[in-house]
């Protein structure tokens, strides 16, 4: 039986690119690294260290299963500081990693080989050195699967995702020790929650995509109390579909607003890189932003530096060497583009994490076929 999980991709490279910050930018290094059964691309997240602490699938040779989680730690210069792989007789996957306050990481995924039966969703602890804390399943019997996940300021920790089929949207909180404290729901059509983000003072930030009234798929955001009911919910959308696939991310901004990157077909030419800003104490539309393309071009991630820049990553066929390209932006807090750059051969690269470095330039994580 061949892994199935979320991006079936069978990637085999890792890449790191530093870059200069100025939009003349220069590659000051570049850093691949092969990792055999890589089956998922990498979601990367930033660490305390100016480094990257990444999560995915490794079906390759030596695991424990069929496909297990692997956990990833990088530092600033791309270099593999620690690898390690997760897992029983059948498959599972990390899907997001963040790191925690005391320097571990959370990792929320899916699981086959425990659990309420067929994939559940699976939330992971580890210390700051990459091993095991503790692992908790939650599911309906059905498909189930986490999608993101964030520690809240008690301590405990969130968990977003979605239940079965029709799609349910979800999100639940625990407490340290990975015990469910709630659960909410998302009251929308086939809705999956892609990300969740905790705020100082206890509320939630959480969005995703679902079937809504502007067209196949549109956006939702929501703010939350610390208790998960809703503070505020919007939907946004045009003619087509907005937020595809596993595409959507998110990012808070220092003043409490919400940057939301996502992948749209609304201006019909392919998929487009689409960018929105709303504000957080309302979630009203500040602007939204596409860069429009003729061929398939995906945001993966997006982040936030500082200077008020935002930077977002995902990949291109429409510009660059040909196959797909790492493609990364630089947009100013108002949402206007300042520059991008495409990196790539002709075969299949993508960007996955963006990271503002000490020195004010960039760390692009990405992965190469």
């Amino acid at each position: 039986m061949r892994c199935r999980f979320l991006l079936t991709v069978g990637l085999a490279f890792t890449a790191m690119l530093r870059l200069e910050a100025q939009a003349n930018n220069i590659t000051t290094f570049l850093r691949v690294e092969k990792i055999p059964g890589l089956n998922f691309g990498l979601a990367f997240s930033e660490t305390n260290d100016k480094g990257f602490i990444g999560t995915g699938q490794d079906d390759g040779t030596g695991g424990h299963g069929m496909c297990d989680l692997y956990v990833m730690k990088v530092d600033e210069c791309g270099a593999t500081q620690w690898y390690y792989r997760y897992g029983g007789p059948d498959e599972e996957g990390g899907k997001f990693v963040r790191q925690t306050s005391n320097g571990g990481y959370i990792i929320a995924g899916l699981a086959r080989s425990w659990g309420a039966g067929n994939y559940d969703a699976w939330l992971v602890r580890l210390n700051p050195q990459g091993q095991l804390q503790w692992s908790r399943t939650f599911g309906t019997g059905n498909d189930d699967f986490g999608l993101a996940t964030d520690e809240t300021p008690d301590g405990g920790f969130l968990m977003g995702g979605f239940w079965g089929s029709p799609r349910t949207g979800f999100i639940l909180k625990t407490n340290a020790a990975g015990t469910p404290l709630w659960q909410r729901n998302v009251g929308l059509s086939n809705a999956w929650v892609n990300y969740v983000e905790a705020l100082p003072g206890g509320d939630i930030f959480i969005a995703g995509q679902y079937s809504g009234p502007y067209g196949g798929q549109d956006v939702f955001a929501a703010r939350l109390n610390s208790l998960g009911n809703p503070i505020w919910t919007r939907s946004y959308g045009m003619a087509g579909n907005d937020g595809i696939d596993w595409d959507l991310a998110g990012k808070v901004t220092p003043n409490g607003d919400l940057i939301i990157s996502a992948t749209t077909s609304s201006m019909g030419q392919g998929n487009d890189l689409m960018l929105m800003r709303l504000a957080g104490a309302t979630g009203v539309l500040q602007w939204a932003r596409v860069m429009q393309g003729a061929g398939d071009d995906r945001s993966h991630f997006v982040n936030y530096t500082s200077n008020n820049l935002i930077l977002q990553s995902g990949y291109t066929t429409t510009w660059g060497n040909g196959g797909a390209d790492v493609l990364f932006n630089v947009y100013d807090a108002s949402g206007n583009r300042l520059w991008s750059k495409t990196y790539g051969s002709n075969s299949l690269d993508k960007g996955w994490g963006i990271q503002e470095t000490q020195d004010g330039g960039f760390l692009v994580s990405a992965s190469t076929q």
